[in-house]
C-alpha cells in the first residue's frame, strides 16, 4: 500500500506544495517568535504577507486548467482550487493589513504575534478543505479552521462577550462536527469507501438502503448548515459576530464562506449526485427559511455586527439556490450545471463586505466609542465625504443594486432559477431582496442625511485610502463589464 501511495513522487509534490510550504513557513516563524519580545509583531506580520504572497506565486504555478489526483486520491488539484486558493491569500492578506492598523491604533495586544500565525494556521486548514477529495482530509481541514477560529474568537480575554462567543462556537462547533462524522461513518459503513468519486460510483451502480443513506445525507447537511449559519442552525451567528473584535467578525465573514461553498459543491455534487432529489429539497427548505429570517432579522439591528450577521444568513440562504438549480439527467450526469452563479456571487460578496468592514475599522480608529452601533455612520459625508461615498459602493454592491457588481451576482442567481421554470420561487426570492435592500439604504440615509455628531475630521492612512478605493472601483468596473467573470466561472465548472 506504501509503495502505490508514492507520496514523494515528483508530480504528487506538485499539487500540495503551497501547503507544505505554508504549514513548514508557519511553524518555522512560530518557532522563532519564542525568542521575540511579545510585543513586538512587525517580524511576524511582513512574514505573514510574505508567506501569502509565495503561497499565491506557487498556486498560480499549479493553475493549468488539468485535475491532479495525490495522496492516493485524497488531494485534488484542479482549476476550481487553485482559483480558490488564490481569492483565499488575497482575502487573508488585506484581513491582515486592516487588523494591523487597528490593533496598533488601538494599542491592542491580541495575542500579539500568535494572532497572524492563528490566521496562517486557519488558512491551511481552509486550503486542505479547498483540494479535499475525501471525506476524511476534508473533515480534518475543516476542524483546523474551525479550532483556530476558535481562540481567535476568544482571543480578548477581558471581554466577557468575546469568552461567550467563543464557548457558544466552541459547542456548536463540537455539535456540527458530531453530526457531520456521524453522517459520514454511515457513509463509510454503507460503500465501504471515504473518496468523493468511489462514492458516487457505488451509489449509483448498488442497491443501497435508501432509508439509512438519507440519514447520513440528512447529518452531513445539518453539520455543514451549522458551519456555514444557514438557517434554522443559525443560533451562534449573531452572538459571535457581536462578541468577537472586529477583525475577527471581519475573518469569520469571508474566507469560511468560500472554503464552505467548495466543500457543500464537491460533497452535494460531486460525491452524493444519485441523491440529487432528496437533498434539493432539504437544501430548499433550509435556503427558504435562511432568506426569510436572515433579510426579516437583520432590519431591527442597529448594532453593525449583528446586522451583517443575519444579512450573512441571508446572502448564505440565497447562495444555496445556485446548488438547488442544477439539472440532471436520469443516467446522473449534470445537463445544467448552475454553480457557476453561487463561486460568482459568494466572490462578489466577500469583496463587498470586506470593504465595507474596511470602513469600520478606519470609523473606530478615530473615535473613542467602543460601541458597533450604526450611530457611527451618522453625518460622514459632512466628516470625509470619500469615505461616505467608498461606504455607499459597498453598501450598493451587498444591496444588489447597479451599476455594482453586486447586482449582476444576484441576477445570474435570479437568471439560473428562472431557468428551472419555478416562477413562484423566483418571485419570493425578488421579495426577500427587496427587504433586505432596507438594512444596507438604512446606511447610506444615516451618513447622507444626519448631521454629524461628532464634527473632527476622518485622519485615514494612505495605504488604507488607495485600498478601498481600488476595492471599491473593481466593484463598479466589473459592474459594467461582467461578462469576463461571469465566463471565467462557467468554465470552472464544465
Amino acid at each position: 500500500m506504501i509503495n502505490n501511495l508514492n507520496f514523494f513522487h515528483f508530480n504528487n509534490i506538485l499539487t500540495y506544495y503551497p501547503e507544505v510550504f505554508l504549514f513548514i513557513s508557519t511553524s518555522i516563524i512560530l518557532f522563532i517568535n519564542i525568542f521575540l519580545p511579545n510585543n513586538k509583531s512587525t517580524f511576524t506580520y511582513f512574514s505573514s504577507l510574505l508567506i501569502l504572497f509565495i503561497c499565491f506565486i506557487l498556486s498560480l504555478i499549479n493553475f493549468n486548467g488539468f485535475k491532479i489526483y495525490s495522496f492516493n486520491n485524497m488531494f485534488i488539484l484542479d482549476p476550481l482550487s487553485s482559483l480558490t486558493k488564490l481569492i483565499l491569500y488575497v482575502i487573508i492578506s488585506l484581513v491582515l493589513i486592516y487588523s494591523r492598523l487597528f490593533l496598533i491604533k488601538k494599542n491592542i495586544t491580541l495575542f500579539n504575534n500568535e494572532f497572524y500565525l492563528l490566521i496562517l494556521f486557519s488558512v491551511l486548514g481552509q486550503m486542505i478543505m479547498i483540494s479535499g477529495n475525501n471525506l476524511l482530509s476534508i473533515y480534518l481541514g475543516l476542524e483546523l479552521m474551525s479550532l483556530t477560529l476558535c481562540v481567535l474568537i476568544a482571543s480578548q480575554k477581558n471581554n466577557i462577550f468575546s469568552s461567550e462567543a467563543a464557548i457558544k462556537y466552541f459547542i456548536l462547533g463540537i455539535l456540527s462536527s458530531g453530526f457531520m462524522l456521524y453522517g459520514i461513518s454511515i457513509l463509510y459503513g454503507i460503500t465501504g469507501t471515504l473518496e468523493l468519486q468511489s462514492i458516487f460510483n457505488v451509489i449509483k451502480l448498488n442497491n443501497i438502503n435508501c432509508s439509512v443513506l438519507a440519514l447520513s445525507l440528512l447529518l452531513i447537511i445539518v453539520g455543514l448548515s451549522f458551519k456555514l449559519g444557514i438557517s434554522p442552525f443559525h443560533m451562534w451567528v449573531p452572538d459571535v459576530y457581536q462578541g468577537a473584535s472586529i477583525i475577527i467578525t471581519l475573518l469569520l465573514s469571508t474566507t469560511p464562506k468560500l472554503s464552505l461553498f467548495v466543500i457543500i459543491y464537491r460533497l452535494l455534487i460531486k460525491c452524493l449526485l444519485p441523491l440529487v432529489i432528496n437533498w434539493q429539497k432539504i437544501l430548499l427548505i433550509l435556503a427558504i427559511f435562511s432568506l426569510i429570517i436572515g433579510n426579516v432579522s437583520a432590519i431591527t439591528q442597529y448594532n453593525f455586527k449583528r446586522m451583517i450577521a443575519y444579512s450573512s444568513i441571508a446572502h448564505m440562504g440565497l447562495m444555496l439556490f445556485s446548488i438547488i438549480s442544477i439539472k440532471t439527467s436520469h443516467n446522473n450526469l449534470i445537463i445544467f450545471n448552475s454553480c457557476d452563479s453561487g463561486l460568482f456571487y459568494i466572490i462578489t460578496y466577500i469583496f463587498a463586505i470586506l470593504g465595507a468592514f474596511g470602513v469600520i475599522i478606519l470609523l473606530k480608529n478615530n473615535t473613542c466609542n467602543k460601541t458597533d452601533e450604526l450611530d457611527i455612520f451618522i453625518g460622514l459625508h459632512q466628516r470625509n465625504p470619500w469615505c461616505a461615498l467608498i461606504m455607499m459602493i459597498f453598501m450598493f454592491s451587498l444591496a444588489g443594486f447597479p451599476p455594482t457588481i453586486g447586482f449582476y451576482a444576484k441576477f445570474f442567481i435570479f437568471e439560473k432559477i428562472f431557468e428551472t421554470q419555478k416562477i413562484w420561487l423566483l418571485l419570493l426570492i425578488i421579495m426577500c431582496s427587496l427587504i433586505g435592500t432596507f438594512y444596507y439604504i438604512r446606511i447610506i440615509k444615516l451618513m447622507y442625511f444626519k448631521n454629524a455628531i461628532e464634527k473632527t475630521k476622518l485622519s485615514i492612512n494612505l495605504n488604507i485610502k488607495i485600498l478601498l478605493s481600488i476595492n471599491a472601483f473593481l466593484l463598479l468596473i466589473f459592474g459594467l463589464y461582467p461578462n469576463f467573470l461571469l465566463n471565467f466561472s462557467e468554465r470552472l465548472f464544465i
